[in-house]
């Protein structure tokens, strides 16, 4: 059984910092506006960007994903390059017990994308999971979606398979979803 209760609020990586995102309106104000300057492209395939509209709806959700981290049950950092907000990484759908396993979701701002920051941010908390005992990580990511797909190849996860017609992007409506797993005794 893995304890979550002294997962780390702050990991450093080479170029970034991961940190637990605390509601504030100040918060709700930056994750906002990179959303807004980025929402064309995210809500593509992040389903939930539709819903926010407003800093007060981020603000909502922050609130959300801090009763998750509260209870064990979700994860969220703040991707920031010198101090600057740029994406997001989490991990969710956690069973802690004795094949620990969770799933990882992420986002990154148009104008950081193609640097190979996501790559390191997750790699770095790849390395963190895997440290504490999880024994499977698993991306679901939908069909179409080449980027996300890239990261999970280029970090040697395997597809384990499709189920189709499983889910609906912005920009292809219903779609497949693709599912990619690592297992701790494949991490290297």
């Amino acid at each position: 059984m893995i304890n979550l209760s002294t997962f780390p609020e702050y990991i450093k990586t080479e170029r970034l910092d991961l940190r637990r995102i605390k509601p504030s309106k100040e918060n709700a104000n930056i994750i906002f506006d990179i959303i807004d300057n980025s929402r064309e492209s995210l809500e593509q395939w992040q389903g939930f960007i539709e819903y926010i509209r407003t800093p007060d709806d981020m603000l909502k959700q922050l609130q959300k994903r801090d009763e998750q981290w509260n209870n064990k049950t979700g994860f969220c950092f703040g991707i920031f390059k010198n101090d600057k907000f740029i994406g997001r990484i989490r991990f969710f759908n956690i069973n802690p017990g004795e094949i620990a396993s969770c799933e990882i979701g992420y986002w990154l701002s148009d104008s950081e994308t193609g640097h190979g920051f996501m790559t390191e941010a997750f790699q770095t908390l790849e390395k963190q999971l895997f440290g504490i005992g999880f024994n499977r990580i698993q991306m679901e990511i939908d069909s179409g979606n080449i980027k996300s797909e890239n990261i999970a190849k280029k970090n040697n996860y395997v597809l384990e398979g499709r189920t189709r017609q499983s889910s609906w992007a912005k920009c292809c409506g219903v779609c497949d979803t693709l599912i990619y797993s690592k297992l701790k005794s494949e991490y290297k």
